[in-house]
C-alpha cells in the first residue's frame, strides 16, 4: 500500500501514524471552517431580528413614518 497524501499542497509519501495526524488535522480545519461560517451566517441573522424588534417596540412611529413617506 502506498499511503500518498497532499501535505500542504504537496504529494508526500507518509507513515500511517502521519497519514492519520494529517487526516485529524485536516478535518479539525473543516470543522473550524464551517463553525466560523455558521457564526457568522446565525450573526448577521441576530442582526436583522434586533432590527425587526426595535421597529416592533416602535410600531407606531414606523406607521406614521410609512404614511408620511406615501403622502409625498
Amino acid at each position: 500500500m502506498i499511503n500518498l497524501a497532499l501535505v500542504d499542497g504537496r504529494p508526500q509519501l507518509l507513515t500511517l501514524k502521519d497519514l492519520i495526524v494529517n487526516y485529524i488535522n485536516h478535518r479539525k480545519q473543516v470543522i473550524i471552517r464551517r463553525s466560523q461560517f455558521e457564526l457568522k451566517k446565525a450573526q448577521q441573522r441576530a442582526h436583522i431580528l434586533e432590527g425587526l424588534i426595535i421597529a416592533l417596540d416602535n410600531i407606531d412611529e414606523v406607521i406614521k413614518l410609512i404614511k408620511l413617506q406615501k403622502r409625498r
